[in-house]
């Protein structure tokens, strides 16, 4: 559930508008121009210059719902909470007197631009027959040199890629995705259930507290529940720490996932280079 909140047209919160902690977003809900069920009026509409104009939150909540439906069909598979994040994330702050706080007025254009940006598929290496099961989602997908195991490669302190800001390490963000529509992949398929996935490295039995260890843990806390049979579905984005003096800066992904009859393994290289 997402509670929306109405603006008149120069980003001010209509003295009608929903508010306080509970509200997500703020879309336009002021002189919106709108039919009218069989042609009638409601209590919040009016006819100005020959135009149909109507106010409050009902109008400000199809704004948030088409903007959801355009996501969902610029990237299909993307949860609710994805498509939720991306709206709230991407919107321009409205402070609100009335409660004191800032709350995001929903911007389709950047929701869009970032929907599309952070799902871009990468197949990772494996075997073409079934590489559809499991893919990678690097942000930004341009950090990616794509070979036989494709490397991602950061610059420690940049904050492109480099998400910590720590010195000697790159935090890179990554997810996993299952079950994969893909043009690029034409000879997968994603009709059966994937019933499992096995992480090999980092290896989930690495001593505790190891850097090894916590980004196994990263991986599996944030795997969806097993069978997954929907398509393109994606984890939320997964941090992965690789420091710059550990094997020359580069750490590896490598995990399988596996249907009935098929089985995809894959591996994916991470390389953090001084600045």
């Amino acid at each position: 559930m997402v509670a929306v909140g109405a603006l008149t047209t120069d980003d001010r919160v209509a003295f009608s508008s929903n508010g306080g902690p509970q509200l997500d977003l703020f879309a336009p809900g002021i002189d919106v121009v709108s039919d009218g069920l069989n042609g009638s009026l409601s209590l919040f509409c009016d006819l100005v210059g020959g135009q149909r104009v109507c106010g409050g939150t009902s109008t400000a909540a199809p704004h948030v719902a088409g903007t959801a439906a355009l996501l969902a069909s610029a990237r299909p598979g993307a949860s609710a909470a994805q498509i939720e994040a991306a709206m709230i994330d991407t919107g321009i702050p409205v402070f609100d007197p009335r409660s004191g706080r800032s709350t995001p007025r929903i911007d389709a254009r950047a929701a869009f631009a970032e929907m599309t940006r952070t799902l871009q598929i990468d197949p990772g290496g494996g075997s073409g027959a079934a590489d559809c099961l499991v893919a990678w989602n690097f942000r930004p997908p341009d950090i990616v040199r794509r070979s036989r195991h494709p490397v991602a490669t950061c610059r420690d302190g940049d904050p492109v890629c480099d998400a910590d800001g720590i010195a000697g390490q790159c935090t890179f963000g990554l997810s996993l995705c299952f079950n994969v529509r893909d043009p690029l992949l034409p000879f997968c398929a994603s009709d059966e259930p994937i019933l499992g996935v096995e992480l090999r490295s980092p290896s989930p039995l690495a001593a505790p507290g190891s850097l090894e260890r916590n980004n196994a843990n990263s991986i599996t806390a944030r795997l969806p529940s097993f069978p997954v049979a929907a398509r393109d579905l994606c984890t939320e984005t997964i941090p992965i720490v690789v420091r710059r003096d550990t094997q020359a800066g580069t750490t590896s992904i490598r995990l399988s996932a596996h249907t009935a009859t098929r089985r995809d393994s894959d591996q994916f290289i991470l390389r953090c280079e001084a600045p």
